[in-house]
């Protein structure tokens, strides 16, 4: 963040309530700038997701040390496991669904069935994850379905090319067959049928989660080293970054407040100067403004 030559002036008691005023409103003066600063120093970052994602891009992940790698689906989101490496669990239509939920654990997430939303914005005809001739392939195996939640009931849908079975849903237990379907987890980090968010609010996620994407998803390194930095970044300030449609940048509210409560932060380093009510400390635009005010 840039900074500025500071100037003090004594502020007189008969300014101290004056002075909350207009100190209150310049803090808000500097939050301004260095949330557009913010925005800026991030914006390649967020647009080069942003590109990937608007073209249904998965992105490959690791997740702290975890041994499984894990693929953030931006339609949905949030995360599902790597099928090359997951074993899902395999439930025969005639058995019913009887899965237990710890089957659905994975990078240790405790994962879900995905809704029928869901499931159909991770797998049809446009996207070619883990599929061949219409069935799902997991370990290079493939499957003529899988399971999903409706409501309360488990029900599963047939995406083999086969004019019996194709696109057809049915209702675990409701069918006697031989066939079988996959129960494939995710992990939602926006709730059910959450639809997508902007690229910036998917990146804290990650980090929330110690997810990291691999290095060859970056575009280059300058985009693995500005994540990197936006990691360091909110370790230090998690609390007050958000992630809008227009990037990475502050919860100007909440650091106001830290700021009136004399919280020290390098990226306004101003701030605690107008804390003191018995004397402002600020640049040249400051003071010249105060003493007009004043």
């Amino acid at each position: 963040m840039t900074t500025k030559p500071l100037k003090v002036l004594p502020v007189s008691a008969e300014q101290s309530e004056q002075f909350k005023n207009f100190r209150e409103k310049n803090l808000s003066r500097l939050i301004d700038q260095a949330a557009t600063e913010l925005e800026k120093k991030f914006s390649a970052l967020c647009g080069e997701f942003a590109q990937k994602f608007n073209s249904d891009k998965w992105i490959l992940m690791k997740r702290g040390n975890q041994k499984l790698n894990v693929y953030y689906i931006h339609a949905i989101a949030g995360v599902m496991p790597d099928l090359s490496e997951f074993d899902c669990a395999v439930n025969y239509e005639k058995d019913g669904y009887g899965v237990s939920s710890d089957r659905w654990k994975f990078a240790d997430f405790q994962g879900d069935l995905p809704t029928e939303t869901e499931m159909n914005r991770c797998f049809n005809d446009r996207l070619k994850y883990f599929r061949n001739n219409g069935s799902i392939l997991m370990r290079n195996s493939g499957y003529w379905g899988m399971s999903f939640r409706r409501g309360k009931e488990f029900c599963y849908k047939y995406f083999c090319e086969n004019s019996s079975y194709n696109g057809r849903t049915e209702r675990h237990g409701n069918y006697v067959s031989g066939s079988y379907m996959l129960s494939i987890p995710i992990f939602r980090f926006n709730g059910m049928d959450s639809g997508k968010i902007p690229a910036a609010a998917a990146f804290l996620f990650w980090i929330q989660y110690n997810l990291e994407p691999l290095q060859n998803q970056f575009n280059d390194d300058a985009g693995r080293d500005a994540f990197q930095e936006l990691k360091k970044f909110c370790a230090r300030y998690g609390e007050f970054v958000i992630g809008t449609a227009a990037g990475i940048s502050l919860d100007k509210d909440k650091v106001l407040q830290a700021a009136l409560a004399g919280t020290k932060m390098d990226f306004l380093p101003q701030s605690t100067s107008f804390i003191d009510n018995q004397k402002i400390e600020g640049d040249e635009e400051i003071i010249k403004q105060f003493e007009k005010n004043f």
